[in-house]
């Protein structure tokens, strides 16, 4: 069974929101002084490949550790776009039924870095599919002048998750099986996931 890997490493090179912490690891023990190692760990709870929660910006939104597990096992279709704010409806309405998360792949460059966002339309039409995931390769679903987030609300509002920082280099658009669990941290804005796709 092959297994895609969507997940950045995490360092100190590890691409953030701007302002958000970065990662930082620093060692707690050390095998040659105290026998093990241990390391202790820094990081925003949206640092690296995460998933927002409706509290991250809904007042009163769940928290990420409210969903049951089967909400982070989703069908998800990979599409090819040209950027996120060119996406055509029929990209968005177009896909089987029953594909539950749409994941976005920059077709001729990496957005590493970047804050490219989906259009109000597009998020209004994945809203209207009943689609209970969306996923982009860039920092975030709105665009880096947003500030207010506009499509994190209307996406969150309609309690569809968002899954962002990930990297669908290597992975030809077709329909998957979607595993993204995040840590189980009590009352998350959102939180860090080892995000993989998979045959259905």
């Amino acid at each position: 069974m092959h297994l895609y890997d969507l997940s950045l490493p995490l360092d100190a090179q590890t691409p953030v929101y701007p302002g958000d912490p970065r990662f930082k690891m620093r060692p707690v023990a050390r095998m040659d002084s105290d026998g093990y190692c241990l390391s202790h760990l820094e990081m925003g709870s949206h640092t690296g490949t995460h998933i927002d929660a409706p509290c991250h910006c809904i007042p009163g939104g769940l928290a990420l550790d409210a969903y049951p597990l089967a909400r982070f096992y989703l069908t998800a279709a990979v599409l090819e776009v040209d950027s996120l704010d060119s996406l055509r409806m029929e990209d968005v309405v177009t896909v089987e039924r029953n594909v539950q998360a749409l994941l976005f792949k920059y077709r001729n460059r990496s957005p590493r870095g970047e804050c490219e966002g989906l259009s109000r339309r597009a998020a209004e039409r994945i809203v209207d599919a009943g689609r209970l995931l969306v996923g982009v390769e860039s920092l975030s679903v709105d665009a880096a002048q947003d500030h207010d987030l506009p499509i994190h609300r209307l996406l969150l509002e309609h309690n569809v998750l968002i899954l962002e920082n990930i990297c669908l280099l290597d992975v030809p658009p077709a329909i998957y099986r979607l595993m993204c669990f995040p840590l189980p941290i009590a009352g998350a804005d959102g939180g860090p996931c080892r995000a993989v796709l998979g045959p259905i």
